[in-house]
């Protein structure tokens, strides 16, 4: 749940009412665009940290889209789509040697409408990486720390361990 206007107070209220009725209330996350960029690393192509490439956090989590789409990661979003087309439409500016994206005010004042479905997109992508996903070169994502990551849990099968009926019966 977005919550960077408020400062999570709305956020906070529904969690709690939430926990009156169910125990998973708690797993309710909130997201904030607000304040300065991360300390992870940038980009595979660019390991300087986030805080030395972006001049907001909100540009982070609009130009990780860019990593995800260029490592071939996130891919058949039509551009003439809704959110294709809201993606596309954000500016980017370098501002002091950093890379700033159009505010929300500006891109509502220029477009006529609020970018919510790319914002809502963004947000998610960074759940992603928040939970340990990292684009990596032209074509892979590579979760990091997490079981399912490890390489020894791989297991390669041969068609002979199958059994021939999907049941498992003879």
């Amino acid at each position: 749940m977005d919550v960077s206007g408020d400062g999570g107070r709305v956020g906070q209220a529904i969690i709690r009412e939430w926990l009156k009725y169910d125990q998973n209330g708690h797993s309710i996350v909130l997201i904030s665009s607000m304040g300065k960029p991360t300390d992870r690393i940038a980009a595979d192509v660019d390991k300087r940290p986030c805080t030395e490439v972006y001049d907001r956090l909100v540009s982070e989590f609009h130009y990780s889209a860019y990593h995800g789409f260029k490592s071939r990661v996130i891919w058949g979003i039509d551009y003439t789509s809704e959110l294709g087309r809201e993606l596309c439409l954000r500016r980017y500016v370098l501002k002091n040697r950093k890379i700033s994206i159009e505010t929300k005010n500006d891109f509502k004042s220029r477009i006529g409408y609020s970018p919510d479905l790319a914002d809502s997109f963004v947000y998610a992508i960074e759940m992603a990486r928040k939970n340990g996903l990292v684009f990596i070169g032209n074509d892979r994502a590579v979760p990091t720390n997490r079981f399912w990551a490890k390489e020894d849990r791989l297991v390669e099968t041969t068609t002979e361990e199958y059994s021939t009926d999907d049941w498992g019966e003879d």
